[in-house]
């Protein structure tokens, strides 16, 4: 193993305590006899090591690491690394090994003897994981930045992903927005050898055409020590701050942190808040009243003042100029700043709620099983838990179950079978017509970029149909989604700047398979959402009322942001150039349709958003 110098190419990586960036050149054996490379360009190296023809590079957390040695037979005193700890194991179970592992984690191994390299991501994604492959070799990093300053990885644009990003439609887990640069999927094992690159999932809470294990009655009193177990986790991780909203998630994950870190002697967390001053986003009260019942040091910040009056969709879009891909969220900036102040303060490692809404909740896709077997009980418990828990009128929550979410797509999805059967031909010209329409007319005005398009979007139509139940289909977007990946990879990015880790409980592995086979009126118990945390909630605070607490919603905020200040984000940038240049966006006729959804408020105008992060973006990498 030898460590290479930084190559003087590409953008500089961003680089801070809470995440050195590296880079590992793999030779792929049967490609080249090239030994593993390793780049450290400011110094900070993940953990290595070598034996028996094999080569091990691990870069994040493992969990039950101790666990894992007692399997092993190990003494005390062997394997104190965990890159030795992990080749022993893979010297043992070789193929059997990622599903042993569970925590944040990057895991690169080189085996000469079997002529391969495994790339293993952890089970959620959350610790990021890329890699390039260059013929003879693979290069593989957590940064993507760090790949494009290597001279051998071109830096090249994604243009069809850059495009598909306007239309909403990511068709490919593995793709990122640079042509040379790939990720790890979350919870897959990628196998790189002679004969080219391949991958499969290794974690799986209910595994396709396997029957569902549901969570026991028995089983569902197990919950509260696996959030401990979870929460415990994270405050491992170094001295805690939590992210605390007036909402379920973040407020029960600060409770339990509270108590967990008294219980063990650790530092008191710093609660950190933002504060919408919006009154449909207002939650300063629950958030003062949750911090002082638990005794917390509370740092509270107005978005306004996190960002500057009037700023904050510029500074939006500065942020995406300086990322990897295009922001996501446009409050990226305001959460930044919390997350700075917090580390000016010691806090080291951030928790938080994100996840919450994804395992905690029951998605109203269900309804489609519902009218399916004609369980109407079952539609009726679920309209009144979400009555009950949303801001949304109940005539409007009946009107999506039934059809939105209901009957709409199961008309679909019976007329597609049927025209499988009779008319295949005719069913694809249908969806070809679809996915052409759906492509927006600024969108592509190079014909051959929008017939690339076309066909990605029917080679992803396919993923549509599979028969199975509609529930874990939802669910399983949860796991699978690109979206879900960028999203983990954004939030690891924002540690790296504010130098402080990010951890979120309701991603732990373990807990998320307990929560993805618990059943619907579990989760829902109390006939609430998110009835699992809500009564240990109301419990702990009672003046603070979260067992009837509706979920508080950012999005008219949101939408008068945009209303107000895209015009000068779009003046700043001097409009589309970059976008145009790249054939991506026909620059007249989106300016006509950006200025009348900013002053209109028009339902879509989060294409405004999406637009201006692209823009800016895309002019800092060409």
């Amino acid at each position: 193993m030898t460590v290479a110098p930084k190559a003087p190419h590409g953008p500089e990586p961003p680089v801070s305590e809470a995440g050195a960036s590296w880079v590992v050149a793999l030779g792929v054996p049967g490609r080249a006899r090239r030994e593993l490379q390793l780049a450290a360009p400011d110094g900070a190296v993940p953990d290595t090591a070598a034996a028996d023809g094999c080569e091990v590079v691990f870069d994040g957390v493992l969990y039950d690491a101790d666990d894992l040695r007692r399997e092993l037979g190990l003494e005390p005193g062997e394997a104190a690394g965990v890159a030795e700890l992990l080749l022993r194991a893979y010297l043992r179970w070789q193929d059997g090994l990622p599903e042993r592992l569970s925590g944040r984690f990057a895991l690169a191994i080189r085996d000469v003897v079997k002529g391969r390299v495994l790339c293993i991501r952890d089970p959620l994604g959350v610790h990021p994981f890329f890699y390039a492959d260059r013929g003879e070799e693979i290069l593989v990093s957590t940064s993507i930045d760090a790949l494009l300053a290597d001279e051998r990885v071109p830096a090249g644009v994604n243009r069809a992903a850059v495009a598909d990003h306007l239309l909403h439609r990511w068709p490919d887990v593995g793709e990122t927005y640079f042509e040379a640069v790939r990720r790890v999927p979350p919870g897959h094992v990628m196998v790189g050898d002679a004969a080219g690159i391949r991958s499969r999932r290794y974690w799986d809470p209910v595994p396709p055409g396997e029957a569902v294990r549901w969570v026991s009655d028995d089983e569902v009193e197990q919950f509260p020590d696996l959030l401990d177990r979870a929460v415990e986790r994270c405050l491992d991780l170094g001295t805690p701050g939590i992210f605390l909203s007036g909402g379920l998630d973040s407020v029960s994950v600060a409770a339990l942190a509270t108590d967990l870190a008294s219980e063990r002697g650790l530092p008191t967390p710093q609660a950190m808040s933002l504060i919408f001053s919006d009154p449909d986003a207002y939650e300063e009260p629950v958030q003062r009243g949750v911090a002082e019942a638990l005794g917390l040091p509370h740092y509270m910040l107005g978005i306004e003042e996190a960002v500057g009056e009037h700023r904050l969709l510029l500074a939006a879009a500065e942020l995406s100029a300086s990322r990897p891909a295009p922001l996501q969220t446009m409050w990226a900036p305001a959460y930044l700043r919390l997350a700075r102040e917090g580390a000016a303060r010691g806090v080291e490692t951030i928790l938080t709620g994100t996840g919450g809404d994804e395992w905690l909740t029951v998605t109203p896709l269900v309804a489609r099983d519902m009218l399916r077997h004609l369980d109407f009980a079952g539609l009726a418990r679920l309209a009144q838990a979400n009555s009950r828990s949303f801001q949304v009128p109940r005539r409007e929550i009946w009107r999506r179950l039934i059809w939105k979410y209901g009957a709409k797509e199961m008309l679909r999805t019976a007329a597609g079978t049927i025209l499988r059967a009779t008319a295949p031909s005719l069913l694809q010209a249908y969806r070809r017509r679809v996915v052409s329409r759906d492509t927006l007319p600024w969108v592509a005005p190079d014909p051959a970029l929008r017939a690339e398009l076309d066909e990605r979007g029917m080679a992803a139509w396919s993923e549509r149909e599979r028969p199975d139940s509609y529930y874990f289909r939802e669910l399983r977007e949860s796991l699978e989604h690109p979206l879900v990946a960028m999203e983990y990879e954004e939030i690891y990015e924002n540690g790296r700047d504010a130098g402080v880790r990010f951890a979120a409980p309701f991603i732990d592995p373990e807990l998320v398979n307990f929560l993805y086979r618990t059943p619907l009126d579990v989760l829902n118990r109390g006939g609430r959402a998110k009835g699992l945390v809500r009564d240990y909630l109301d419990t702990r605070f009672p003046e603070l009322g979260f067992r009837r607490q509706k979920k508080v919603a950012a999005t008219s905020y949101a939408r008068s942001v945009r209303k107000e200040q895209a015009a000068g984000v779009w003046r700043a940038l001097g409009g589309m150039q970059s976008l145009a240049e790249l054939g991506v966006l026909d620059a007249a006729r989106f300016e006509r349709f950006f200025f009348e959804a900013a002053a209109e408020g028009h339902r879509k105008d989060y294409r405004i958003w999406d637009a201006l992060a692209l823009e800016a973006w895309l002019r800092a990498r060409t």
